[in-house]
């Protein structure tokens, strides 16, 4: 694959990562219920001020509308609307989905082509596009602007089980939990691919950095 490969995240930088993670997720969420809490008031007030008025015969009752959402509220929703959802399963159907998108159009196809025809966003097409690439299942042909995606050209690439990342999942499937060295001799990569692969893993949150007898390890998400 073209380009020069990630610098692995330190484990302490990855755990902090996913708390800024889950505390930004707790600021929306509140943020949302404060929200709710106010037009809830706000539909409560108009029902109350309408009877008001319908009493004293000014105008004639209607059912209101509320005000159409600001541009900025309307962007927001289009973009949580067509936000991926983050599951592990859901993960390996994007990929399988763009491995047959770029193997039925016949020719190489481009990140944007993919995130259009499939309404992915921007960082699952790219998150994916690079995992496939690593797995060997897609090749990547040109740079920048006229970056390319296709079926690989040589011999089919093994399956998934017999991929670094393959192995690192199979063995988390049966271990329940391992260090990156456990990983690392496992596998019987060296230590930094192995490093770079959970990184892509974690990416996708089909693995995730925990902690167990006071050391870091992975583990399958949802198991531990």
């Amino acid at each position: 694959m073209n380009g020069s490969a990630k610098r692995a995240v330190p484990p302490d930088l990855a755990e902090a990562g996913r708390s800024l993670e889950k505390a930004a997720k707790a600021v929306r969420t509140r943020a949302s219920g404060e929200i709710k809490a106010i037009e809830v008031n706000r539909d409560e007030d108009l029902h109350r001020l309408e009877e008001a008025m319908k009493a004293l015969g000014i105008v004639e009752r209607t059912p209101s509308a509320p005000p159409p959402p600001p541009a900025s509220e309307r962007a927001r929703r289009r973009r949580r609307s067509k936000r991926p959802v983050t599951t592990p399963a859901a993960a390996r159907e994007r990929r399988e989905g763009m491995v047959r998108y770029v193997s039925e159009q016949g020719e190489p196809c481009s990140s944007r082509d993919i995130e259009a025809a499939l309404d992915l966003t921007r960082d699952s097409t790219r998150n994916g596009l690079r995992l496939l690439c690593d797995e060997g299942r897609l090749e990547q042909i040109g740079n920048r602007s006229a970056t390319r995606y296709r079926l690989p050209s040589g011999p089919a690439s093994a399956p998934r089980g017999g991929t670094v990342q393959g192995r690192i999942v199979q063995t988390l499937e049966e271990r329940g939990w391992a260090s990156l060295e456990e990983l690392a001799q496992a596998t019987g990569a060296p230590r930094e691919e192995v490093a770079k692969h959970c990184n892509l893993l974690v990416s996708e949150q089909e693995i995730y950095l925990t902690e167990r007898e006071g050391r870091s390890v992975y583990a399958i998400t949802g198991v531990l």
